[in-house]
């Protein structure tokens, strides 16, 4: 934890203006050994840092190569870099234990603490010595406007195609659960100029401007950096995000296994569809502040949460079964378009195509992932949740940034 539980609920209390705005902020960003931990670690980071220039790293600095040029310390955010490369969060200074997770809460953690004494050290040459003040003076062009924790493991996502492309030996070599035990923190950066293998580099940091516009981790489902980049972009069009994502194993115990994951029927989750409604209603808000476009992003919300039941459920169909009918056509297309591939990743389409397939001619109304008994109901309350999470967000950003000050 970043603090002791106590301290942290009287910091969160500080940032309420009521007793229900407390326990919406408290849902958001409060003490949890829940699944959504590393949500609310993260949501509570950004608003300890709220209205500082922040020093963005893992215990190796999150930094690339300059392999571009005009790009700021590696890093290119424009959207004509969209790329992948893979960076090791198991080198040398990484705290005690070790793994994916530890990485996660360092990460969290140095979003509010990395300009303080934190519990690890910068290891770049290029800032080793320099004081918190030259750090929070450091400039920050403000393109990166929030860093987006996740989990990809649909095997038509690019990193995927990319794994499937380096050849058997190194594929399978990368995905044993031997290998991840040994090289355990193994993650994907999105908006990279060229994907390379990183080992024992030493850069200096990316400086991240936490501000009104930078979105929050949505508590109510999983894919939550689906939800987060599309609200950063609803709320500053002209921001950037930061992705960060798992590399998932084949066969590890402890984790999900991806192949099998992805070969499973896909059924979307409400982060899924709230930022998919957000990318599509996006040219229609011409709100300018972002707590105004919040404003207006939480009314959509609310509007729909108190249509009548058989509206909802037949958004949730129309949603649903698109959103399954579009990966098919997807994956149909990358095997009519493949050319010569190699025999494993047609396997693994195949069966991906014939299982969605299966799930899209199922009887029965179609619901989003984890809904099960009355969807319309459950989907109406979690709007509501959601609008008035979105609506609070700007206004607590705003108070962290005064009391940051």
């Amino acid at each position: 934890e970043i603090c002791d539980a106590s301290e942290r609920e009287a910091w969160l209390a500080s940032l309420a203006e009521s007793a229900e705005d407390r326990g919406w902020l408290h849902l958001l960003a409060g003490p949890s050994l829940a699944a959504d931990w590393h949500a609310r670690q993260t949501n509570y980071g950004l608003l300890r840092a709220a209205g500082r220039r922040v020093a963005l790293l893992d215990v190796d600095q999150l930094g690339l190569p300059l392999t571009t040029p005009g790009a700021l310390n590696g890093l290119d955010p424009s959207a004509a870099a969209v790329r992948e490369a893979w960076f090791d969060l198991d080198q040398t200074g990484t705290p005690d234990g070790g793994g994916w997770d530890t990485a996660l809460s360092v990460c969290g953690m140095g979003l509010s603490d990395v300009l303080g004494q934190s519990e690890f050290a910068l290891t770049s040459d290029a800032v080793q010595g320099l004081s918190r003040t030259r750090l929070a003076q450091m400039a920050s062009p403000g393109q990166i406007k929030s860093v987006i924790f996740g989990s990809v493991g649909a095997l038509d996502a690019p990193h995927n195609r990319w794994l499937y492309s380096i050849g058997k030996a190194s594929r399978e070599r990368l995905l044993a659960s031997d290998y991840n035990r040994a090289r355990r923190g193994q993650g994907i950066l999105h908006g990279i100029a060229a994907p390379r293998l990183l080992n024992g580099l030493s850069f200096a940091p990316n400086l991240v401007l936490v501000d009104e516009s930078c979105g929050f981790d949505g508590p109510l489902a999983g894919s939550a950096h689906l939800w987060r980049g599309a609200l950063s972009q609803l709320l500053d069009p002209a921001g950037r995000n930061l992705h960060l994502s798992r590399n998932l194993p084949r066969s590890d115990a402890n984790g999900v296994d991806r192949v099998s994951a992805g070969r499973a029927a896909f059924r979307p989750d409400l982060n899924r569809l709230l930022a998919d409604w957000i990318m599509a209603e996006l040219p229609r808000c011409q709100a300018e502040t972002a707590p105004d476009r919040a404003d207006w992003w939480s009314t959509q919300m609310l509007d729909l949460s108190r249509a009548p039941k058989s509206l909802l459920q037949e958004r949730l169909s129309a949603f649903v079964s698109q959103s399954q009918a579009q990966l098919i056509g997807a994956l149909q297309y990358h095997l009519e378009t493949a050319g010569r591939v190699l025999t494993e990743w047609q396997e693994d389409v195949v069966r991906i195509v014939e299982s969605q397939g299966q799930a899209l001619l199922a009887t029965g109304l179609p619901a989003l992932e984890g809904y099960d008994a009355e969807p319309a109901a459950r989907f109406s309350r979690d709007l509501q949740q959601m609008a008035a999470l979105t609506q609070g967000w700007s206004r607590w950003l705003a108070s962290a940034t005064a009391r940051n000050q």
